[in-house]
């Protein structure tokens, strides 16, 4: 069997997916699985032991209206490799005008995409054959795997294990470099790319600093931009038994967060990135539910705040990306984020010595 699956963003979208790949590879132990991807992505989608080929797909040649030979050029020789092969199923997990270009160029025997309820934009519907709604409600990974599952039939609960994506030489030897023997070791990841799922920056060393005092962890502040660096620099100042990480390729974390003793994040793809491995995690919501994009397994405990506007929704707040406060996030305090990681305390490290804010 051959599969192309259609998912071409956001990073943390991409990661959620991966189930997918291991139920296919659980019923179909010889398929063959591909995956169109945005360029951006690619090295992820190919460090992945279950993928067959991953294929670039880059949108922003849609967008830029320069140089329209070279646009067009890098188009039709990305339609020439996805139609170079033929594929027994396609699964468009995306949903929208973008995948449906590419969903409606690959040549398969079968097309199978959301449905008219699901679908996030009405012109993707019209290009595949087979059409399955889902429970947005429903936690993120078995949201996709909704899909397949119930084109297969299949009604059965399928518990993705994880996977470990694929570390070059040179990634092993800068892990090594990376760890220290003290714990416990803590990553922070608290950056995400929308302003209104991050903490205040105030908020979070005071927090962290309970946190310390409490167990004393060695921290890994793990940054993304210059100016996420910027603020990972002066954590790292505030705490000494510290260090600052950035531009970490997709193996080389996710290798880091399987040595970690806890993983503490906001929705992002830092924390879908926890939930391929072991590593227990904390992570606060705001704009976006806790049961939606918390990963699976009892090992990982959140919080949620709640909005000072009233409003309400299903899976993501429909003003996230506008919100001028952010509020229901960043007015959650220091107490109850320190309840919260209590909470992970009692849940992770049952049977051990109890804490001093519990005497």
């Amino acid at each position: 069997m051959k599969f192309l699956i259609v998912k071409t963003s956001s990073v943390g979208d991409i990661i959620q997916t991966f189930p997918v790949l291991e139920y296919l590879k659980t019923f179909f132990s010889q398929a063959e699985i591909d995956w169109v991807v945005e360029e951006e992505y690619l090295s992820l989608i190919e460090s992945h032991p279950l993928v067959h080929r991953g294929i670039a797909f880059n949108s922003k040649l849609l967008k830029n209206k320069k140089l329209l030979f070279l646009k067009w050029r890098q188009l039709l020789q990305f339609f020439r490799e996805l139609r170079s092969k033929r594929y027994d199923i396609l699964f468009d997990l995306q949903g929208n005008i973008k995948s449906s270009l590419i969903t409606a160029a690959a040549r398969t025997d079968k097309k199978v995409g959301l449905g008219w309820k699901s679908v996030a934009e009405f012109p993707n519907f019209f290009v595949t054959q087979q059409h399955i709604d889902v429970v947005h409600s429903s936690q993120i990974q078995t949201k996709y795997l909704q899909l397949v599952q119930q084109f297969f039939g299949d009604q059965n609960p399928f518990l993705p294990e994880g996977v470990n994506l694929i570390l070059s030489f040179q990634e092993k030897k800068a892990l090594e470099k990376m760890l220290v023997k003290k714990k416990p070791r803590y990553m922070v990841a608290c950056f995400s790319k929308w302003q209104n799922k991050q903490l205040k920056e105030d908020t979070l060393r005071q927090f962290l600093n309970k946190v310390f005092l409490e167990d004393s962890p060695y921290f890994y502040f793990i940054w993304g931009t210059p100016k996420e660096r910027a603020v990972a620099q002066r954590l790292h100042r505030f705490f000494p038994a510290s260090q600052t990480l950035g531009a970490l390729p997709f193996p080389l974390w996710q290798a880091l967060m399987r040595e970690m003793d806890l993983v503490i994040a906001v929705d992002s793809a830092a924390l879908a990135l926890c939930g391929t491995t072991k590593t227990p995690s904390l992570s606060f919501f705001g704009p976006s539910r806790e049961e939606v994009y918390r990963p699976l397994g009892s090992q990982h405990t959140s919080w949620q705040g709640s909005c000072p506007y009233g409003i309400s929704f299903e899976f993501r707040c429909p003003f996230l990306r506008r919100c001028p406060s952010g509020d229901c996030l960043k007015k959650g305090s220091i107490e109850q984020f320190l309840e919260a990681y209590l909470n992970y305390k009692k849940h992770n490290l049952s049977g051990k010595k109890k804490h001093k804010y519990d005497e």
